[in-house]
């Protein structure tokens, strides 16, 4: 996923928010986890991907798939930001 907008999460959850277009598969992925400042995850209930910019209690169906490069400093800004994701090698 390139240049896609994302957006401030409102509620409960610090971080930001990328609807996919269809859901992942969570096969063998563990039923639970904390969002942690600089997380990289995906919320299986509603089919998105969120970036935490502070630490989250943990949440079921809440799934880490990796962690930002270069800390979280941007995703506390307000407004509009655009984000790339990259496979590691």
């Amino acid at each position: 996923m390139a240049h896609r907008d994302a957006r401030r999460a409102p509620g409960p959850r610090p971080g930001v928010r990328r609807y996919l277009p269809r859901k992942l598969s969570t096969k063998g992925a563990p039923a639970s986890s904390g969002g942690k400042a600089g997380a990289i995850t995906y919320y299986a209930p509603w089919g998105n991907l969120a970036l935490f910019y502070k630490d989250s209690d943990p949440a079921s169906g809440l799934i880490t798939l990796g962690t930002l490069d270069g800390g979280v400093e941007a995703l506390r800004k307000p407004g509009p930001l655009q984000v790339r994701f990259e496979r590691a090698e």
